[in-house]
């Protein structure tokens, strides 16, 4: 974000600074008399270049008074008790057309009060607001009516707070009333036009304003466009919502304009949506905001997007949004395509789908007309990211938001369907969770859409109308219940006020869902909200709302089938096996299952086998809980979730934590290859994300399973030894003898590897070491972290297995978690 301001450019020298010096003395010695002319009772003819006030209604209010230089301020009038409002626009002409103070335009007319035609009114305010809060005002009042009654009292008494002056208007030419010294409240000031006792009507014609001292400069707008972006390809769209603050409080125009980049970027800005530029290719692309206060200062804010390409690995930062078209029905349909920040961190898990139908409003056909649909959509242009924790696991949603082609007055089946048909056909989506969203006229296809026919309704888990409601009827029968009988889940928005589309819509449409039977299972939700008007989607579909009120972690419960088993905090489960290819030796393991795992039947885990050192070998029976004393077992016994957010996505692991017995000298490959056989058959394990680590003795059989063999190699993504690793150029087997080892499997398997141990391990220390040696010497050059921490021995597991950031950053997990095997 690079911040500048509209200024007066750099002046350099002495004498060039003395004649800014005298301007801007020049300038405020004008300021200092300031003023401000108002006619009011205009109704004949206005008088140009003053404010003129044609209406003495209360509540008629002008804005951003203008000075007699013709220059706007952040100054507001308005009338907060009303003149004689006997007619519409009632005011009274017959005023002096010879004055020397003000044009005849001014002077001729008036508003008035009185008792007139039977009515009487004796009291109007004018309030002015947005004054210097340290400022020092003078108010100058005019006020005449020629007549031929020489006797009758015309005497006006105006009035600011505590100072009170009167003007006799019968005949009146050139004589003023004025009040001097008056020193704003909260920023404004109150004229009060009464009647002197006796008489029978005041008038106020001409107010003028004068600003004498205190004056407080204008200071420009500070604009904010936010953080520079970075948006992977496909991705081709950026929203970004504009944002900025007034050190005087004035309203503030925004206008964004592209500054350099590409020339292919499409902007599309209104009133109430951010920037949207669509059409970006790779390249950098700055745009800047330029913010304008009602005085005409302004100021501008530069944000940077870089469109890069996509690795195909990871996600993005941020949700992406994707300008997409499709046929369908001889029709293109142009849509958004979002997907969530984690998107592609793991290629077999499936997302919850939603659909949104824009109203009326945003019908389009081209690919320059789709941004409008972004105006009173679902928030996906603000960057919110829309990500809630759902039985411990984070999760998020595709959104894609057709654009209903401007030849059609209501949406048509196949718009929805198109969209449903490119989200399974193009993307992995949950079928199970499928949620239809709209607003207005969206509303009304989000009701019909599922009552249509079964084939529909069996595609939709869940519907949330808002601001319209619709019954569909087939043959005159309501087709309501089959929302109920083929268990969409409903949540209807709407307001009491809404004069577009009536409440009664919605409410005919939920009472009529809940009378069917049998009654829709779970009840529909229904917020009727007691104020507001038609333009309740921003509340509807807030993305902070809290939970009980908040859409998407409703939409994120409701699913076509049973819902899953709660979420429980990760396990820690004694287990057994047998090793075949040793002599099927019987040991002992811990499993540890995540939280969330059994949330989502399909999806995959990443795995981490843990091997522990030389004082943890046991019986696997009784002496299995020796594996919980130390490293990353005593983490998770003493209740670590090893839970990490990478890419946007909470994730975590299964860990298998094996122990042999004391009468065997070390880890062996084949232990290893039975565990990792053994949680691939039984447990969800993404064969592309499993990692060996090991303390010690660990070390040891951490390094030695891929320098066994390249096949043993390529079953890993990444290894985290500790303290050690194997030396010796062989490892003995009994189906294969003496097998020659090479630690360049590794390197040639593209296995991440990441070596910890003490810069003082006098005991295996060197056989760290060597091993780094040995890998570095390969090629390919290998992917290779060490961390030697100064100071320590033999125990650098104490720092590696940390679970926070107190030693490396990413700490261990968090850098496994981001490995993966091509």
């Amino acid at each position: 974000m690079i911040f500048s301001r509209r200024a007066v450019p750099g002046l350099r020298g002495l004498a060039v600074a003395l004649t800014l010096f005298q301007v801007l003395f020049a300038a405020q010695a004008m300021a200092a008399e300031r003023r401000f002319l108002i006619d009011f009772g205009a109704d004949i003819s206005t008088t140009p270049g003053w404010n003129n006030v044609t209406v003495g209604h209360s509540g008629t209010t002008l804005n951003n008074l203008v000075d007699s230089a013709g220059v706007s301020s952040g100054l507001t009038l308005q009338i907060t008790d009303s003149f004689w409002q006997g007619w519409t626009g009632a005011n009274n002409g017959n005023g002096t057309t010879s004055s020397a103070l003000y044009p005849a335009t001014a002077t001729q007319d008036s508003q008035f009060i009185g008792n007139h035609m039977g009515t009487l009114d004796d009291l109007a305010k004018v309030r002015i607001s947005g004054l210097a809060v340290n400022g020092t005002y003078s108010v100058r009042l005019f006020a005449s009516r020629v007549t031929d009654d020489l006797t009758s009292d015309r005497t006006t008494v105006f009035a600011i707070g505590a100072q009170s002056v009167e003007l006799q208007a019968r005949n009146n030419v050139n004589s003023i009333a004025e009040l001097t010294g008056l020193a704003p409240s909260a920023g404004a000031l109150e004229v009060t036009v009464s009647l002197k006792p006796g008489a029978i009507y005041g008038y106020l014609g001409v107010l003028e304003l004068i600003e004498h001292d205190g004056v407080v400069v204008n200071r420009p707008p500070v604009p904010n466009a936010g953080a520079d972006r970075t948006v992977p390809l496909p991705s081709n769209t950026v929203a970004i919502a504009p944002a900025g603050t007034d050190p005087e409080g004035q309203a503030i125009a925004f206008q964004w304009t592209q500054v350099s980049g590409p020339n292919t970027a499409r902007i599309y800005q209104s009133p109430w949506s951010p920037l949207v530029a669509s059409n970006l290719v790779q390249g950098t692309y700055v745009f800047r905001l330029t913010a304008t206060d009602s005085e005409g200062a302004s100021a501008a804010d530069d944000v940077s997007v870089s469109v890069v390409q996509s690795t195909g690995a990871g996600s993005p930062f941020q949700r992406t949004i994707t300008q997409k078209a499709v046929t369908a029905n001889s029709k293109v349909i142009q849509y958004y395509e979002s997907l969530p920040r984690g998107y592609n961190t793991d290629p077999t898990r499936k997302w919850p789908l939603i659909v949104y139908h824009h109203g009326l409003g945003q019908r389009g056909s081209t690919p320059e007309s789709l941004p409008i649909i972004l105006g009173t959509s679902i928030p996906v242009e603000t960057g919110a990211q829309l990500e809630y924790v759902n039985n411990g696991v984070t999760e998020s949603f595709i959104v894609l938001q057709p654009q209903l082609h401007e030849s059609y007055g209501e949406w048509q089946d196949f718009f929805t369907q198109a969209m449903l048909d490119t989200a399974r056909t193009n993307l992995r989506v949950d079928p199970d969770r499928v949620y239809l969203v709209g607003y207005s006229l969206g509303a009304f296809q989000t009701w019909t859409f599922p009552q249509r026919s079964d084939a529909n309704a069996l595609q939709v888990a869940a519907i949330a109308p808002v601001a319209g409601g619709r019954v569909h009827t087939s043959g005159g029968v309501s087709q309501l219940c089959r929302l109920a009988n083929q268990d969409v889940a409903v949540w209807a928005f709407h307001a009491v006020d809404d004069q577009t589309v009536g409440v009664g819509t919605t409410d005919g449409a939920v009472n009529g869902l809940n009378a069917c039977s049998p009654a829709p299972d779970p009840a529909p939700k229904y917020t009727r909200y007691a104020d507001g008007d038609h333009w309740v989607i921003g509340r509807a579909t807030n993305p902070t709302a809290p939970e009980a009120s908040n859409l998407y972690q409703w939409l994120l419960r409701q699913r076509r089938n049973a819902p899953p088993v709660i979420s429980t905090p990760r396990t820690l489960t004694a287990r057994s096996t047998t090793v075949p290819k040793l002599y099927n030796t019987t040991i002992g393991y811990y499993e540890s299952l995540p939280p969330g795992y059994n949330v989502d039947p399909n999806r995959q885990w990443p795995l981490i086998v843990f091997l522990h050192g030389l004082g943890q070998r046991g019986n696997g029976t009784t002496e299995l809980t020796k594996v919980l004393e130390t490293a990353l077992p005593l983490k998770i016994k003493d209740g670590a979730q090893l839970e990490y957010v990478v890419n946007g996505v909470t994730e975590s692991f299964v860990v298998l934590m094996p122990q042999i017995s004391a009468s065997t000298s070390g880890w062996h490959p084949y232990h290893v290859e039975r565990m990792l056989d053994l949680a691939l058959a039984n447990h969800r394990i993404d064969p592309k994300r499993i990692y060996l680590t090991g303390l010690s003795l660990g070390g040891f059989g951490t390094t030695a399973f891929p320098e066994f063999s390249l096949a043993n190699a390529q079953r890993l993504a990444a290894i985290a030894p500790t303290d050690g690793a194997h030396y010796g150029d062989v490892v003995w087997a009994p189906d294969l003898g003496n097998v020659p080892t090479n630690t360049c499997y590794i390197a040639q398997a593209g296995v991440k590897t990441w070596m910890f141990y003490g810069a003082v391990d006098n005991d295996w220390g060197w056989s760290a070491s060597q091993f780094v040696d040995r890998l570095n010497a390969c090629a390919p050059t290998p992917s290779l972290k060490v961390s030697v921490y100064a100071g320590v021995g033999h125990g650098a597991w104490g720092r590696a297995y940390d679970t926070g950031a107190a030693w490396q950053t990413p700490n261990l997990y968090e850098w496994l978690l981001a490995q993966r095997r091509p």
